[in-house]
C-alpha cells in the first residue's frame, strides 16, 4: 500500500492519501537488560537489527509526507511509552487507558492466547490509534 504503487506490477496497489497503521512490537529496548552469555546475547542482537529494519519502515511513512505523497499519517505501536506521551494527548487519554506495561511483554511464540490477552493488546492499539488521530489528524474523524 506504498504511494506511487503500480497496479501494473501489484494486486494491491491503491491510491491512498492517509497512511494508519499499528506495529504490535514491544518498543524501544531496556538499556538495564546487558547479557553477558552467547545465547542472550545473539538473540538481542537479532532483536536490535531487527528493529532497525522496522524503524526504516517508520522512517519511510515520515518521507511520503516530507514529499506530499500523503497528506499524514498515523503510526501507533503498542510499546509507546506512555509517559512520554505529549502533556496535550494526556488530556485525551480515556479513563480504561490500557497501559503499556499491561501488553508489552506479551510472549511472540505463537502459543494459543487468552481472550483477555486479545482485548488488552486489541483495546490499546484502537485506543492509542484514536489519540493520535484525534491529536494529530482530526480531519479524519467525521
Amino acid at each position: 500500500m506504498e504511494p506511487g504503487k503500480s497496479s501494473e506490477y501489484s494486486y494491491n496497489a491503491y491510491p491512498c492519501d492517509f497512511i494508519i497503521c499499528c506495529n504490535a512490537g514491544h518498543g524501544q529496548l531496556s538499556t538495564s537488560d546487558k547479557p553477558s552469555w552467547w545465547v542472550p546475547r545473539m538473540t538481542k542482537s537479532f532483536f536490535s537489527v531487527f528493529r532497525k529494519v522496522q524503524d526504516s519502515y517508520a522512517d519511510k511513512l515520515h518521507n511520503y509526507k516530507s514529499q506530499n505523497q500523503v497528506k499524514g499519517f498515523i503510526y501507533s505501536y503498542l510499546g509507546q511509552q506512555d509517559k512520554k506521551l505529549h502533556d496535550e494527548l494526556k488530556s485525551l487519554i480515556p479513563d480504561a487507558f490500557v497501559s503499556r506495561e499491561e501488553v508489552f511483554k506479551y510472549p511472540t511464540n505463537f502459543s494459543r492466547m487468552k481472550e483477555s490477552d486479545i482485548k488488552k493488546i486489541f483495546n490499546r492499539g484502537i485506543q492509542l490509534t484514536e489519540l493520535l488521530i484525534t491529536h494529530y489528524n482530526p480531519e479524519l474523524i467525521s
